[in-house]
C-alpha cells in the first residue's frame, strides 16, 4: 500500500527516495532512461454504511503507472479518462454511467467466497454509487481536488510537448478493513505515436468485457509483458473462428472493402466493452454517412486482402491506424487458419482517406464533449 499522508501536510510531501520507487515494466510511452513522472493518488473511504465524510480525502504523490495504481487496492471497478484544456475531462458522463453499470454488473465478496450472491456488506456500501447521478455527486468533488492538487504539485511538460492529464479511477470495497474505497491517479498523458502502429495477436476474448473489472488489470499482465517492444497493443481474438474482438485497453476497427463502398467493422457490446472513443467513432460515422457494422471481423479477411485499414482507439490513443497486425512465432493457437509469423500490412505513412477522416473528426469532437471540472 502506498504511503499517504492528508491533505494538510501535502505541501511537505518529498519525492521518495530512488530506490523505492516501483520499477516499471514495459511502460512503452516514458523516455528513455527516465523515471516514472510523478503522480498524485487521491483516496476517499467510507465505512460499510457507504457515506463519505464530505472533507475526508488522502492524498499521496508516488511515482507509479495507472496499472500499478488499480493493483494496489482490492478488486474494483475502474476507468481511464483524459482531461481537454486541463480543466475538463472528456465524456465524463459516459465514464460515470460506465463506473455504475460495471459496479452493478460486479458482485463484491471476500477473498475465496464464491458465492454468486454478492455479501451484503459489499452491497449496502456500494449500491448509492450503482446510480450514475449519486455517484457523480460524490466523485466529482473528489475529482476535482485532486486536479487542483496535482497542478500545484506535480512537473509538467514531461515529454517535451504541451500535454493533458491521464485520469484514473478505481471504485471498490475492502472486505479487510471494511471499507468503501474510491480513488484517482493523475498522471502525465503523453500523445499517442505519431503515424501508425504494430499490433499483436494475442490471447482469447474476456469472458466478461461489458464490466471494468481490476481482475483485468491482473490478468492482461501476461500478454503485456510478451509482447515486442515494438508492439503497441495486443488483440484479443478467438482462435478457432478467427473472429477478433478488442485490444487489451483499446477497442479495434477494420476498414473493409466492399463492391458498393467500403465500410467499417467492429466487434459488438457487449462481447467488447464500449468505449468512450469508440462512442465518438460510431457518432463520427454517423455524421460523415460512413458505414458502421456491429459484426466480428475475421482474421481470414485480413490475410485475403480484403481489408483496406484497420485502426485501435482509447482514451489515451484517441484514433490510431494500424500498418502491421502480426501473429507472433510464439503464438501457435491460429496455426489451423495460417502460420505464425504472418503479418497482415497497411500502408505505414499513408492510412486510408476514410480512415484519416475520422482520425481528424474524433479529435474535434473532444473538446466538445469535455465536461467541466475546474
Amino acid at each position: 500500500m502506498l504511503l499517504i499522508r492528508s491533505l494538510r501536510t501535502l505541501r511537505h510531501v518529498q519525492d521518495s527516495s530512488i530506490n523505492s520507487i516501483p520499477k516499471i515494466a514495459n511502460h512503452k510511452t516514458m523516455p528513455a532512461n527516465k523515471l516514472h513522472p510523478k503522480t498524485l493518488v487521491i483516496e476517499r473511504k467510507a465505512p460499510a454504511n457507504g457515506i463519505f465524510d464530505e472533507q475526508d480525502y488522502i492524498i499521496s504523490m508516488p511515482r507509479i503507472s495507472a496499472n500499478e495504481f488499480y493493483l494496489q487496492y482490492p478488486r474494483g471497478t475502474y476507468t481511464a479518462a483524459r482531461t481537454v484544456q486541463k480543466t475538463s475531462i472528456m465524456s465524463f458522463d459516459v465514464h460515470l454511467a460506465r463506473l455504475a453499470s460495471s459496479l452493478t454488473l460486479m458482485h463484491f465478496n471476500p477473498e475465496n467466497c464464491n458465492d454468486y450472491v454478492e455479501s451484503s456488506e459489499a452491497s449496502r456500501a456500494l449500491n448509492r454509487l450503482r446510480d450514475t447521478k449519486i455517484l457523480e455527486t460524490v466523485l466529482v468533488p473528489m475529482v476535482r481536488k485532486g486536479m487542483t492538487e496535482y497542478y500545484k504539485e506535480v512537473e509538467e511538460d514531461v515529454f517535451g510537448e504541451e500535454q493533458e492529464t491521464k485520469v484514473s479511477i478505481l471504485i471498490g470495497y475492502d472486505f479487510k478493513v471494511h471499507e468503501l474505497i474510491m480513488a484517482s491517479h493523475f498522471t502525465p498523458l503523453a500523445g499517442p505515436p505519431r503515424g501508425s502502429v504494430k499490433v499483436e495477436l494475442r490471447g482469447h476474448p474476456r469472458s466478461t468485457a461489458a464490466a471494468k473489472d481490476t481482475a483485468w488489470v491482473r490478468e492482461r499482465q501476461a500478454l503485456e509483458e510478451k509482447r515486442g517492444h515494438d508492439v503497441n497493443e495486443v488483440v484479443l481474438s478467438d482462435a478457432a473462428t478467427g473472429t477478433i474482438y478488442e485490444g487489451l485497453s483499446s477497442n479495434f476497427f477494420t476498414l473493409v472493402n466492399s463492391d458498393e463502398r467500403p465500410f467499417i467493422q467492429t466487434a459488438p457490446p457487449p462481447h467488447v466493452l464500449s468505449g468512450t472513443v469508440m462512442q465518438l467513432v460510431m457518432d463520427v460515422c454517423k455524421e460523415e454517412n460512413i458505414e458502421v457494422r456491429l459484426e466480428f471481423p475475421r482474421l481470414q479477411d485480413g490475410i485475403a486482402g480484403n481489408w483496406l485499414g484497420a485502426f485501435v482507439t482509447s482514451t489515451s490513443r484517441l484514433v490510431l491506424p494500424i500498418r502491421q497486425m502480426a501473429i507472433p512465432q510464439d503464438e501457435h493457437d491460429h496455426e489451423d487458419l495460417c502460420p505464425t509469423g504472418t503479418c497482415i500490412t497497411f500502408p505505414a505513412n499513408q492510412p486510408h482517406p476514410i480512415i484519416e477522416r475520422i482520425r481528424a473528426r474524433v479529435r474535434e469532437h473532444v473538446v466538445s464533449r469535455a465536461f467541466k471540472i475546474l
